[in-house]
């Protein structure tokens, strides 16, 4: 699930198999004021082994080596305080989200052999975000233009241009206000996409529209898709998720060619959807089964569980797990991932926030243990200082 860096410079494929976080520097000093809210503090751990079972070298390329940060923001702050190599280049990528490259010892795993690489990140976050829609629902015309040039446009994920999608966009928008909008597409999707266990890969939005089902991510593309479509700005979200009531889990995929290893971490995804006058709000498919309302309020990643990851606005991280599966089968290749994450301590500290938000505290443990892009081998790491 996924997206990817600069395409320039790595395969169309890297982000699936390196995911470290995003980092899109929006902490800022202020947070350090004047609201006392109690807060979580979360130890977050990934390590990725790459094991040559093949009949030829697995050469280790820059993308190999490349791990996504995870953002800070406003509500949350994550840093990078560990890693198995030293760090010899850091950048951003199209999505704003920034990215490290590790130096390795050797290049080459021969047959029988592997290399580990591992990140460790301290993450901090509010115990409590709600968020209240007051005041009047903005309409369409209320959206900026500038937004819709960079959040509306298609790509080989966003697919504004095929006709199914646009046909269901125009017949369930049925209003101008932005609000009734996406609700009335969330209602469509939740009453017409089933949930998808088991996944291997995420589909692009035609796919789950004409299979009728589809994971979280899955779901969220089509969403994005339809308000893209009809001038509504939306992005993809993803982010981690504590999950005490899985101490531990093990997901063999691809074939043996992927395998994933979670400690009380599981991965999820939503739309992130520009809504008047409130600006970009969460719209969360899978969490909640309730009213569509409950999509935006009930949103997991207001709860205090969830660190946001990274965003997928303009990268094709559907083609790139598709191509990275296909490469690991035709070289006999292997890639182990193990994450976890803990929970270190609770307490009050001096933080601002300026969404007005109130404690949701409700995890679901069906829909959360579900890793979004199962088959992506990132680094969980956070967007960090280093």
């Amino acid at each position: 699930m996924s997206s990817r860096m600069v395409r320039s410079r790595f395969k169309a494929w890297h982000l699936a198999v390196v995911v470290a976080l995003v980092s899109t520097v929006f902490f800022a000093a202020t947070l350090l004021n004047t609201l006392t809210v109690p807060k979580s503090f979360y130890r977050i751990r990934s390590e990725v082994t790459y094991v040559n079972e093949g009949v030829h070298p697995w050469n280790l390329s820059k993308e190999d080596l490349t791990f996504y940060l995870f953002m800070n923001t406003t509500l949350q702050e994550v840093r990078l305080v560990d890693a198995s190599h030293p760090i010899s280049y850091k950048s951003v990528d199209e999505d704003g989200n920034s990215y490290l490259i590790l130096e390795a010892d050797k290049l080459k795993i021969y047959p029988n052999e592997n290399f580990t690489c591992l990140l460790e990140f301290n993450a901090v976050r509010p115990k409590k975000s709600v968020v209240t829609l007051d005041g009047e629902p903005g309409s369409l015309k209320d959206i900026p233009s500038s937004l819709k040039e960079s959040f509306c446009v298609g790509n080989a994920v966003w697919q504004i241009d095929d006709c199914d999608l646009r046909r269901l966009a125009e017949t369930e928008a049925k209003s101008n206000i932005v609000l009734d909008i996406v609700l009335n597409y969330v209602k469509w999707i939740k009453s017409n996409i089933r949930y998808s266990f088991g996944q291997e890969t995420p589909m692009y939005p035609n796919e789950t529209y004409r299979l009728r089902r589809g994971d979280c991510d899955d779901q969220a593309i089509l969403l994005i898709t339809l308000c893209r479509i009809y001038g509504i700005p939306a992005y993809l979200q993803l982010g981690c998720i504590y999950d005490p009531t899985q101490p531990y889990r093990e997901l063999n995929l691809w074939g043996g060619h992927f395998i994933y290893e979670a400690e009380r971490i599981s991965w999820h995804g939503w739309a992130m959807v520009y809504i008047p006058p409130w600006g970009w709000l969460p719209v969360d498919l899978t969490f909640m089964e309730d009213e569509p309302i409950t999509a935006i309020t009930d949103a997991a990643v207001n709860s205090e569980f969830l660190i946001v990851y990274m965003n997928v606005s303009n990268q094709d991280y559907v083609r790139e797990n598709r191509m990275l599966k296909s490469y690991l089968e035709k070289n006999n290749f292997k890639i182990v991932m193990h994450d976890s994450m803990e929970l270190i301590e609770t307490s009050g500290f001096p933080f601002t926030t300026d969404l007005n938000l109130q404690i949701q505290g409700k995890l679901i443990t069906s829909i959360s243990s579900r890793r979004l892009y199962t088959p992506q081998i990132l680094i969980n790491p956070i967007n960090t200082e280093i």
